[in-house]
């Protein structure tokens, strides 16, 4: 419920904005502006086809994650991968929640920028996603699995596959019986989150899907892509590959139950006061947070085994010598920590994500870079490996640099925004800001028990305080610095906004227009 009392734009407005966008994106593919290609250099000078393979997993924390040091994580595919890719320590979503963090990297661009913010926002008919942009220079494009458009876009690849047609395959295959061999004889109920109690539905039973590894929905994504690497187009191909895991409830097939027990897991201490933890999880237990953690983590091991059916075609098939592969998530997810098991702010685990980078030949393997990240570099990589004009308008930068070690140049803050609570943080090396305008109460189903409206302020010192425990932002001694952050959150925001011009021709205060930046724009400010 939004208690700002907003209304939605008028019809008529919402047809001059749209015509406006378009304009502006015409004028903006004529200013494109093209980088040298370094990826001509030694590591691909012998790869005249260059075909990109991104895999990207859903809710998937570095914190689960066997190559950024989890210890009882079963992820040996992604851990392979990760011993040939170059390893992106600082990697950061720009939201919190899949619906604007898939649509800013597929675009290139922050979701304030488009206008999507909110879970149910369709991808607008204009912008262009990377498919589209490597489409139009020859690429034959494919997506399997998760896109988050909220619009039926599949004709904008060559190649499309999602839960419709797995649907269709199991109408054609039949669904056949469980396994005898069901450890438990117990299976998933329906997933009903808020409705039933969050143990049940965050899978604390660590009960798996009722379904064996070859009816699975992630087993589908994985044998279509492999079935597509195994005779590829003629062209130089984009294949997209998003798994539903490891979103909740975390589904895994019968046959990979009890790869985490529940007993070998330690969940940790939340280090918040309980009224900083949401509702819905005050009354887990410590035994039920062990089960949504194992959960969790066999999830993780069933979709690397898909990741390893993939890997394995790119060798069986000969792709790997001129394929690009990414492996990335859309977001991070709190595994316990300050108390949560969700994503849905602005902390560390849930904002930070995996990011590892092949290149063509497997020779830049194995190494580690600390640089600040975003995933709207994504897609300037890409066109800078293909040799393809970097429009001025997409805020990222191309990777290739840190790649090959000139780090001199780089970014030194970044951005991620959840504007449900209208709140985002400012990431630089040291040093993260966190702001929220408590103007508004979002009914997410995450909402504490007693909510403090007015504004939040968070600053903590991540090199000495890596977990945001101790809150800086009120210490007479940093005040100063928590100020300077603040102002350069809102310029870096309201200068990448899509209602720019609106917001900063009516004035104000820095909180003022700060405040605006942060306020969906979908909603008419």
């Amino acid at each position: 419920m939004n208690t700002r009392g907003l209304s939605l734009p008028l019809e008529s407005s919402l047809v001059s904005y749209q015509l406006e966008m378009l304009r502006q994106a015409a004028l903006a593919s004529l200013e494109c502006h093209t980088t040298l290609n370094k990826w001509d250099g030694a590591l691909v000078q012998n790869t005249p086809t260059r075909n990109i393979l991104w895999i990207c997993a859903d809710d998937f924390s570095c914190e689960a994650c066997q190559p950024y040091g989890n210890r009882i994580a079963q992820t040996p595919h992604i851990n392979r991968l990760a011993t040939e890719s170059v390893r992106f320590d600082r990697a950061y979503c720009t939201a919190p929640l899949s619906t604007p963090s898939r649509q800013s990297f597929l675009t290139g661009k922050f979701p304030w920028s488009i206008g999507v913010t909110l879970s149910p926002t369709p991808l607008p008919d204009y912008e262009l996603t990377i498919a589209d942009r490597l489409r139009r220079h020859g690429y034959h494009t494919a997506a399997f699995g998760k896109t988050h458009y909220y619009a039926d876009l599949k004709h904008r690849f060559d190649k499309a596959i999602d839960h419709r047609d797995h649907a269709e395959w199991l109408e054609t295959h039949g669904e056949s019986s469980l396994p005898p061999s069901t450890p438990n004889g117990k299976v998933l109920p329906d997933w009903r989150p808020f409705f039933d109690p969050a143990a049940v539905w965050l899978n604390s039973m660590v009960w798996p899907y009722a379904a064996s590894d070859e009816q699975m929905y992630g087993t589908y994504v994985a044998q279509s892509a492999v079935e597509f690497l195994s005779k590829p187009p003629v062209e130089p191909f984009f294949a997209y590959v998003a798994f539903h895991e490891t979103h909740s409830p975390f589904h895994f097939p019968v046959n990979f139950e009890y790869r985490c027990k529940p007993e070998c897991v330690e969940p940790p201490e939340p280090r918040v006061e309980h009224s900083k933890i949401p509702e819905i999880f005050e009354s887990l237990t410590w035994k039920e947070k062990q089960g949504i953690i194992a959960s969790y983590h066999t999830c993780a091991s069933y979709m690397d085994k898909n990741i390893g059916l993939i890997l394995d075609a790119l060798r069986k098939y000969k792709l790997v010598e001129n394929t690009l592969v990414i492996f990335t998530s859309d977001h991070g997810y709190l595994l316990g920590q300050r108390g949560r098991f969700e994503k849905h702010c602005c902390y560390e685990p849930a904002v930070r994500v995996p990011f590892l980078l092949r290149v063509p030949g497997d020779t830049a393997g194995g190494a580690a870079c600390d640089k600040l990240v975003s995933l709207v570099d994504i897609v300037p990589t890409l066109l800078d490996f293909c040799d393809i004009q970097i429009p001025r308008e997409l805020p990222g930068r191309s990777l290739w640099p840190l790649v090959i070690g000139e780090t001199s140049d780089w970014r030194r803050e970044l951005i991620s925004h959840y504007a449900y609570n209208e709140e985002a943080c400012l990431v630089e090396e040291q040093w993260k800001l966190v702001y929220g305008t408590g103007a508004c109460y979002w009914d997410d189903g995450y909402q504490l028990r007693n909510p403090v409206f007015g504004p939040k302020f968070e600053l903590y010192d991540l090199k000495n305080d890596p977990d945001e425990v101790i809150n800086l932002a009120e210490t007479s001694k940093e005040q100063q610095r928590a100020m300077r952050m603040l102002e350069s959150l809102e310029e870096a925001i309201l200068k990448t906004h899509i209602n720019q011009n609106a917001i900063a021709s009516r004035g104000g205060s820095l909180f003022e227009r700060l405040n605006a930046c942060l306020a969906p724009p979908e909603i008419l400010l």
